[in-house]
């Protein structure tokens, strides 16, 4: 069934219950709630402002020509977004006010300077971004956050592709190629090993630094995982039972590969549980996949604007839905702000705030001068606040006896606003009235 497209104010529940079996089974999800935006969005604001939570914001890609696809891909560095523009060749800095700067990147290559067409991307332990392309052929490309980009030939001559690399154990980033799985030092010193496979063919090879400090990456075509050891290079398959084109080490010490209609949880030893994803397999399936701000899996669902995330530990799916002018998410990436960051297909870049903050009661209606009314606050992974009056000749706030709870207390006749703030700049309103 193809999720509903939500109103601002809807919440849409879905009961998803399936049975762990154990290694290798089929394992359900937990019932939970798919949650539409709360609120409108305010643009081009990172943090929450207004008098109403906010979920979600929007920002203009930062170029006019081209815009998102699906071999696109996105990172942070420096404490902006990056992505890559394929079709327009370049390479995308955002930063946090939505301020987007397109740099077109060329190959000083041995015959002539060609056009670089950026597709995965990664930051280094250097901080620079490591770039895949598939064209042209056989090159790397490293690029510096002022927009600079030097390439390093691969000695096979062999393509990246979309897949995208990590940074390992050993601080070097590793990627995989069509027939290679390989790594690049800070120096530019690229070391390749053949798959002992003979796959020549894995253009979807994720990678991530995961369980017993190796390296693991997927074969999709092959369906494998593959463990690396990065001091020696020596490499361990395990069969899975799909084509995975996505991988990210969890929170809970195991790693996560995207299937079609499911997600697969993998042991370090290689062992793996199927999770499926009832409700999001009508009509899209899990797309790009990331580890978010709260360490879980995220992912995009291929041709819809909805983003999901996983719960390690709670084993449960949330689903969030956009407002309906957002178009389908492709690249996903937990931002510097704690928000996650999408690449939305309609030359916009889409960030879902996962921390809202709120209070209740709203408004404050006040029956008498002198009354008191206490204002409970709520933000996920917050546990402190500010609070103030825009007038405390009409009402005056202070502490209360939680760091979450404040009194607004009643003063004189007339109207006033309340907000509540908390460390970072993301804030909440409300008006007082007192008769």
């Amino acid at each position: 069934m193809l999720l509903p497209r939500c109103s601002k104010s809807a919440l849409l529940t879905a009961a998803m219950w399936l049975i762990l079996a154990g290694c290798g089974a089929k394992q359900g999800l937990q019932s939970t709630g798919m949650s539409g935006p709360v609120g409108g969005f305010s643009y081009p604001q990172v943090f929450q402002t207004g008098k109403t939570p906010v979920n979600w914001t929007q920002f203009k890609w930062g170029d006019t020509t081209f815009g998102p696809a699906q071999y696109n891909d996105i990172t942070t560095a420096g404490g902006n977004i990056w992505y890559t523009d394929y079709s327009g060749n370049k390479l995308i800095k955002m930063t946090m006010s939505g301020g987007a700067t397109a740099f077109h990147l060329t190959c000083t290559c041995p015959t002539a300077a060609t056009l670089f067409y950026p597709g995965g991307i990664t930051t280094g332990k250097d901080g620079k971004l490591y770039v895949g392309t598939s064209s042209p052929s056989g090159y790397i490309g490293i690029a510096t956050q002022t927009g600079s980009l030097s390439v390093k030939k691969i000695p096979s001559g062999d393509q990246t592709y979309f897949g995208g690399g990590a940074i390992g154990p050993d601080g070097n980033v590793w990627f995989t190629e069509l027939g290679h799985y390989a790594k690049i030092t800070t120096g530019g010193v690229i070391t390749e090993f053949k798959y002992p496979d003979g796959n020549t063919a894995n253009y979807y090879g994720a990678v991530t630094s995961g369980p017993n400090a190796d390296v693991w990456m997927i074969e999709s075509n092959k369906s494998q995982v593959d463990e690396v050891d990065p001091d020696t290079g020596s490499l361990t398959s395990y069969n899975l039972p799909c084509q995975p084109t996505g991988i990210m080490a969890g929170r809970d010490g195991n790693v996560y590969a995207q299937c079609s209609s499911y997600l697969l949880r993998i042991t370090g030893s290689g062992s793996w549980a199927q999770i499926y994803l009832p409700g999001l397999t009508d009509g899209g399936y899990p797309s790009f996949f990331r580890r978010g701000p709260d360490g879980n899996p995220w992912w995009t669902v291929s041709g819809e604007n909805i983003l999901a995330t996983y719960n390690t530990a709670a084993n449960t799916l949330t689903a969030y839905l956009p407002p309906a002018t957002f178009s389908a998410s492709y690249g996903i990436i937990a931002g510097p702000d704690g928000n996650v960051w999408a690449l939305d297909s309609n030359k916009m870049i889409d960030v879902y705030i996962v921390n809202v903050l709120n209070f209740t009661p709203k408004p404050l209606t006040f029956t008498s001068i002198g009354q008191t009314i206490t204002i409970t606050v709520t933000e996920p992974g917050t546990n402190a606040w500010t609070a103030k009056s825009s007038n405390t000749a009409i009402a005056t706030v202070t502490a209360g006896a939680a760091a979450n709870l404040f009194n607004v207390k009643a003063i004189a006749k007339g109207g006033a606003t309340i907000t509540v703030q908390d460390a970072i700049g993301n804030s909440t309103n409300t008006t007082a009235s007192v008769p």
